[in-house]
């Protein structure tokens, strides 16, 4: 990879597929595919991407199932909404979660089990409800992953809650990478379903 596409990242990410894509690619050059290997391939001001590749590691069996896997991509999410609110221009993470790894057979084991119906959501994608993929509507994806990434050593335990934390943070990364609102909207309506079993276990 040459300096400029370092520094700058690929196309920017539209859908899923592209996602996918970017997954595929790190674990065909690299035996272990860090966070910082993603990165370097999507680019810094990747927001909405990183969002969507936390919410695709907890959503797929193979990655999602890893021990901690849940509580680290919930973190990922936290730092990146955050900066997201603050109008940062460039994505920052410690280097203690940049340098977190997999194997590179399981990320394309895990790209390859979700190719399929990332196709089909990818065709129902558009640009609509910018309210709720800018301004006011960022503070409120923030809350809702705030929400969701306090609940997660819950959602550990609970049998396929953990699911809901990544089909949440599936939805609002992909709501912010297509700037489709609808679909942010859908992953907030996830986040509140995912959280109520939670509240209730430890209550």
């Amino acid at each position: 990879m040459s300096e400029s596409e370092s520094s700058t990242g690929r196309d920017e990410l539209t859908d899923v597929e592209g996602m996918l894509d970017v997954m595929q690619q790190a674990a065909e050059e690299n035996e272990q595919v860090s966070l910082k290997t993603i990165l370097d391939i999507t680019g810094s001001r990747s927001f909405g991407p990183f969002i969507l590749l936390a919410g695709l590691f907890a959503l797929a069996p193979v990655l999602g199932d890893i021990p901690g896997s849940t509580i680290a991509m919930g973190v990922v999410v936290i730092i990146t909404v955050a900066q997201l609110v603050l109008h940062r221009d460039h994505l920052w993470m410690p280097k203690w979660i940049l340098n977190r790894s997999i194997a590179a057979s399981k990320v394309s084991k895990g790209a390859g089990w979700l190719r399929k119906p990332a196709r089909w959501v990818d065709k129902l994608l558009r640009p609509r409800l910018p309210m709720f993929v800018q301004g006011a509507g960022l503070y409120g994806i923030a809350v809702a992953c705030l929400a969701v990434l306090l609940v997660t050593p819950v959602l550990e335990v609970v049998p396929f809650s953990a699911h809901g934390a990544g089909l949440a943070w599936t939805a609002i990364g992909l709501g912010l990478v297509a700037r489709d609102g609808l679909v942010a909207l859908i992953g907030l309506i996830v986040a509140a379903i995912t959280i109520a079993p939670a509240i209730y276990y430890l209550l």
